[in-house]
């Protein structure tokens, strides 16, 4: 056989040949491919958790004007369903509350949508309170530069318990609201003392001690947090300083001074439609404190006094009512009384924040999903037409 100059056979040399080429240009087919994955990798499909879609509905489409104003809370309080929890109608003002989760068209109103959420969130039922988050989820999906809309949902979340997820709430708020707007500051140094972060408390009271000075309710307030951190001689010092300020000026209370507007601005009418609503509804300890202020605010403190002993006996443990009680009573000259009762209040502030959330969690149905998903999809398509 003859031989190559290499010593190996023509034919043996020619598969040789075939196999290292057929080889290399393997590797060489592999490792574009390796480099090609690295430079442009490979695009997988996103996988949706569990749950809710997030909403895409557009806030533009949103009049953010009508929403930042303290009007806000009027209209809530006006749809059906709050107007039926305020009476006291609680299954109805439920179902009212579902009738609005199950219309597009209400859905696409924020205002709706709060009061609908708020109303679901009194529920003890896991579903109802599932189907309150979601609702208001997306009011503030709709709307989420309303500082009134973050505002409602900080308190909501603060109700449920989640005080730590209300902070974070509050304090992006108060990176975007006026400077000079007491309420969302106050209740986040009230979050601060359930949180048992009393320092960042007064430390908030301080900063906006600066820009209102002569603010009765927020001097009242400060004194009770000093008190219930250790400060209670200076705190009720500084809680007569503002009850002697409310009743110089005279500068009541939001509800006070909103019930009177009702009324025409008559004060002894106010006091008459607030009697007929505790004689309506006598174990609602929220009604009778506000007859009880506005019974103070009219100088009738012997009758105050006597509506507040009646919450007491429904409900001891409530703070508010003692805190009332010590201005009352300070203003009837009763000074060792009103003393003990701060006191009172400031020991049971702190024992007055909202139950933990319940471990049961409500795991949502797949009706439950699905029912979310059409509404969304249908509002979907009704904004894209």
């Amino acid at each position: 056989m003859a031989k190559n100059s290499d010593g190996q056979p023509p034919e043996d040399r020619s598969m040789l040949k075939e196999i290292i080429c057929l080889q290399l240009g393997l590797a060489i087919l592999c490792g574009a491919a390796f480099a090609f994955t690295i430079v442009n990798p490979a695009k997988l499909p996103k996988v949706a958790a569990p749950g809710l879609k997030p909403s895409v509905s557009k806030a533009s489409a949103v009049d953010t004007k009508r929403l930042d104003s303290e009007k806000l809370f009027d209209e809530i309080a006006a749809v059906p369903c709050s107007v039926l929890l305020d009476k006291g109608e609680n299954k109805k003002a439920i179902a009212s509350a579902y009738e609005i989760a199950k219309s597009r068209d209400k859905r696409k109103d924020v205002v709706q949508l709060l009061a609908a959420g708020i109303v679901l969130m009194t529920s003890d039922e896991l579903r109802d309170k599932w189907k309150g988050n979601v609702l208001l989820d997306k009011a503030l999906a709709l709307a989420p530069k309303s500082v009134y809309v973050m505002l409602v949902h900080a308190r909501e979340t603060y109700k449920q318990g989640k005080i730590a997820d209300a902070i974070k709430e509050y304090e992006k708020l108060l990176n975007v609201c006026p400077e000079d707007w007491m309420l969302p500051r106050l209740e986040l140094a009230t979050a601060y003392t359930m949180n048992e972060e009393g320092t960042k408390a007064i430390e908030l009271f301080k900063e906006i001690l600066e820009l209102k000075k002569d603010d009765p309710r927020l001097l009242k307030r400060y004194g009770i947090t000093m008190a219930i951190n250790s400060d209670q001689q200076g705190g009720y010092d500084k809680f007569v300083e503002g009850s002697n300020l409310e009743y110089d000026t005279p500068n009541y209370y939001p509800e006070v001074t909103k019930m009177v507007d009702k009324n025409a601005g008559l004060l002894e009418s106010a006091v008459a439609d607030a009697q007929k609503t505790v004689d309506r509804r006598p174990n609602d300890i929220a009604k009778r404190i506000l007859l009880a202020r506005l019974l103070m605010a009219n100088n009738r403190l012997e009758d105050a006094k006597k509506q507040l002993n009646e919450a007491k006996k429904q409900r001891e443990t409530n703070p508010e009512i003692h805190e009332v009680l010590a201005e009352c009573l300070y203003r009837m000259k009763q000074s060792s009384e009103a003393l003990a009762e701060f006191n009172t209040t400031a020991s049971l502030e702190p024992l007055s924040k909202p139950a933990a959330p319940s471990e049961r969690k409500y795991l949502p149905t797949w009706d439950d999903l699905h029912e979310e998903d059409v509404l969304e999809k249908g509002e979907e398509e009704t904004a894209a037409k």
